[in-house]
């Protein structure tokens, strides 16, 4: 999911492992560690767009490293207390103040994107604002952050909670996770919950926020923080309810239908769990739709048909970059020729922004540009329309039609 979830959710789990002992201070070795799996992303300052695509979400996010990883930062935590060295303030910054920025930045640009669906300089307000409440809650006094030192099995147990929840949550979304690396890079993908989703996200945050405010050693502080994680547990279990049922309602559509299904699928869009995007493939068309549980009209009522076209990129089959966008949509993609020397590849498992409304030209959210010769070019075409339009046709949809 998004990194602010992430890293709620590792302050969550942070708090559940260690927090009668290092009090608010272990929020913040949980989201630290609820980040660290997503820092494979500056792999895309060393790599191709697509092989940066194919790389996150990856070791960072296996079983293997989530077991095998928290060896090494276990030592790290347990010298960083035990010697001392958090009193001394340059080893403290090198620690603490990059998380404290990682997570002013991630709330912040959030914030900014909720507000006003731009990156711009509005969002540093929020972010300082942020950073300034994560230094009054974590330095606040003595009695809130005083510590008693962990032993080293106790920071194992906190990187292992933290690095587990954080790929099983990936899991959980669209976009999936490969956790079964290095043996096997299956993309383990559940699609009960979208990355972005403040369902899950809030509850979360609320319970941290109050918990934070009581002694460590409160047995208020330890309900209130569980009473969040449970409550973002129900959001998803409501998710994966949510997922089953849409998708035998789709089952069903295509059995009515008649129609020689290869594969079905379906995902929830973007920030909620009430409307979701379905995808059939067949042996010459992917077909799509979306319904939403408050729609008053039949199930996938409208659905586009979309030509796979698959033929004008036969000559790329063993080419890595096509190989990989095929991996990546686990063979729902259609092809598009926008000139003669170039094709687009649109992914159809994670499908369009059009939301049922004739006017609307589909926009796919994954999209590659493709020569004839198989050399990938830029990828992600226009959109068409503004993201504030997009975000209100999204909400329009999901109130249903």
């Amino acid at each position: 999911m998004d990194s602010l979830t992430q890293i709620v959710l590792g302050a969550a789990a942070g708090e559940v492992v260690c927090g009668r002992k290092l009090g608010n201070k272990a929020m913040l070795w949980g989201a630290l560690a609820g980040t660290i799996p997503d820092l494979d992303v500056f792999a895309r300052f060393f790599m191709t767009e697509i092989e940066a695509m194919a790389f996150h979400r990856g070791i960072s996010h296996s079983i293997f490293f989530s077991v095998l990883a928290p060896f090494v930062f276990a030592y790290l935590g347990r010298w960083y207390y035990s010697k001392s060295a958090h009193e001394i303030k340059a080893i403290k910054g090198i620690f603490i103040i990059p998380v404290q920025v990682i997570i002013s930045l991630a709330v912040g640009a959030l914030l900014n994107f909720l507000l006003f669906q731009w990156i711009g300089w509005y969002f540093i307000p929020f972010a300082l604002a942020t950073l300034w409440i994560i230094f009054l809650l974590v330095f606040r006094n003595t009695e809130f952050t005083g510590i008693e030192d962990p032993n080293y099995w106790e920071w194992y147990l906190l990187f292992l909670v933290c690095f587990l929840t954080h790929c099983v949550l990936d899991a959980f979304t669209p976009y999936g996770t490969q956790l079964f690396l290095p043996f096997s890079d299956l993309r383990v993908a559940w699609d009960a919950i979208s990355v972005v989703d403040p369902g899950f996200t809030l509850p979360l945050m609320v319970g941290l926020l109050i918990a934070s405010f009581y002694s460590r050693n409160s047995t208020k502080r330890v309900l209130i923080n569980k009473i969040g994680i449970a409550m973002a547990c129900i959001y998803l279990s409501w998710g994966v309810y949510n997922q089953n049922k849409v998708q035998q309602i789709l089952m069903q559509r295509s059995a009515e239908n008649k129609e020689e299904v290869i594969s079905l699928s379906v995902n929830p869009t973007i920030f909620n769990n009430i409307l979701w995007h379905g995808v059939i493939e067949t042996d010459s068309f992917i077909i799509e739709g979306f319904y939403s549980l408050l729609d008053d009209s039949a199930p996938f009522e409208v659905m586009r048909r979309f030509e796979k076209k698959h033929q004008l990129l036969s000559s790329c089959d063993g080419n890595y970059d096509f190989e990989t966008l095929k991996w990546f949509s686990t063979g729902l993609y259609v092809l598009e020729k926008r000139s003669p020397t170039e094709v687009i590849f649109n992914n159809m498992r994670f499908g369009s922004i059009w939301y049922e409304w004739e006017d609307e030209e589909p926009y796919f959210i994954f999209n590659y540009r493709f020569g004839i010769d198989c050399k990938a070019k830029s990828s992600q075409t226009d959109r068409g329309s503004t993201t504030a339009q997009q975000l209100g046709n999204l909400w329009r949809r999901i109130k249903g039609i």
